[in-house]
């Protein structure tokens, strides 16, 4: 549901007196934020309506305000600065009962950074947001013959490897390519500026874009071969890199798997992480059936948002697929016996029987390769891929004006029109100046 990057705006609840003669309270949703399944409480809560609301000033101004007109937000934190701001300020409700304190402590340690402040929990997350990185497909990796060892651990030493090491050897692999991206170009600066920005904020922004780590990378990057966009590479079979790898315990069926990669030597690769998050608005004249919603949303989650945030959660979970395969096989299996029951004769039962011994098998092996949507083995390699990785990052308090200019200069980057060194000044220039002034 939520691996894919959903377009998502804060939402919010708002409240409204009825008459009296109608139900004791309203609630009103705005926005596209809140989960698939609060539907359901929806439809069986019909004093609760929706209605969509877009200006993120309006809403803190309200809050400023000490405004009651809001009772529960819904935000999403990689795409607006509205919880961060209303977080720090103190303008969310701290919550206290023991069933959501409960949930908050099952998850990750560091999404925990995120829903609790100053000791108190004033949010509840109901979706993980995860930006991509970069992937390696192991048995490509391992036909050209590179071994566990070889495989890159820094963004550096994957650049070195894309400009130096492997146009010195594909000749020898034919129809394998480097990335799966079609616009590789874009994809790769995409995720080294999701990592970065993630390395960033772990280390507190200490510093901005003007290092010699990042800078030597987007120097290679400036080197890189652009070959593979201009169709040299259509016939490709194989790839060793996938350019948009999203950690899940889902089980994709894949070969490719998270590469680990840092900035620093010594360092642990770091995952740009969001969530999607309620919160109740403490001036609420509705904080019980505000609280009821919530928990509502908590009880009924996800089960693949939920295992993804708490690492105690590893049980494997069956996919529907299989319990469809599973009814149709039995169907078939009936319809054979029956065909068998009423064979005409010697050989029409032996092939009848052939026939359904083929189908067993073939189903059966179907049904064993896929019988789970998480399973134990999907479940183990996320906790390893993201075992002390994730890393909370939020939008920085630009304008669209500002991110529209910083695009601008990110794709003349691309079209190779500026240099490194000038697409890291407009970084700079942009995102770390403005975090300074509005500290």
């Amino acid at each position: 549901m939520f691996r894919k990057l959903l377009s998502t705006i804060v939402s919010l609840l708002v409240f409204s007196l009825l008459s009296y003669t109608s139900i004791g309270y309203a609630l009103t949703i705005a926005g596209e934020a809140y989960p698939e399944i609060l539907n359901n409480y929806l439809a069986s809560h019909p004093e609760i309506k929706v209605i969509p609301m877009y200006d993120d000033t309006e809403f803190i101004r309200d809050a400023l305000d000490h405004s009651d007109a809001i009772d529960v937000y819904f935000f999403h934190t990689l795409q607006s600065t509205v919880f961060e701001t209303l977080r720090d300020k103190g303008y969310l409700l701290p919550l206290s009962d023991p069933e959501l304190m409960a949930f908050t402590q099952s998850l990750y340690p560091e999404l925990q950074t995120i829903t609790v402040y100053d000791g108190e929990v004033c949010a509840l997350p109901f979706a993980m947001v995860i930006q991509p990185g970069i992937g390696v497909y192991m048995d490509t990796w391992e036909k050209c013959g590179l071994s566990d060892e070889a495989l890159p651990t820094t963004w550096g030493q994957l650049m070195h490897f894309v400009v130096e090491e492997w146009p010195a050897i594909s000749d020898q692999y034919e129809g394998v390519r480097l990335f799966d991206a079609t616009n590789t170009s874009y994809a790769l600066l995409t995720q080294i500026g999701n990592n970065y920005e993630a390395y960033r904020a772990r280390h507190n922004y200490e510093f901005g874009y003007d290092t010699p780590e990042f800078r030597e990378i987007l120097q290679l990057f400036q080197q890189m071969s652009r070959d593979e966009e201009n169709n040299e590479y259509d016939d490709a079979e194989e790839f060793l890199f996938c350019c948009t790898y999203y950690p899940s315990v889902k089980e994709f069926g894949g070969n490719s798997r998270a590469l680990q990669l840092s900035f620093r030597e010594g360092e642990g690769p770091c995952w740009a992480t969001g969530m999607l998050v309620m919160a109740i608005n403490p001036e609420s004249r509705c904080i019980d059936e505000a609280v009821e919603l919530v928990k509502y949303v908590v009880e009924n989650m996800n089960i693949y948002d939920r295992m993804d945030m708490c690492p105690e959660e590893n049980e494997p979970v069956i996919g529907d697929l299989y319990y469809e395969g599973q009814a149709d096989y039995e169907s078939q299996m009936k319809l054979y016996s029956e065909r068998l029951e009423t064979a005409e004769d010697e050989a029409t039962y032996r092939e009848i029987e052939m026939e359904r011994d083929a189908y067993d098998q073939e189903t059966q092996a179907w049904l064993s390769e896929n019988k789970y949507a998480a399973s134990t083995e999907s479940i183990q390699q996320y906790r390893w891929e993201v075992e002390n990785a994730l890393t909370p990052i939020y939008r920085t308090g630009l304008s669209r004006e500002e991110y529209r200019a910083v695009n601008e200069k990110r794709q003349q980057f691309l079209d190779g029109q500026i240099s490194a060194d000038q697409y890291i000044s407009e970084l700079e220039r942009r995102f770390v100046f403005n975090r300074l002034e509005n500290q």
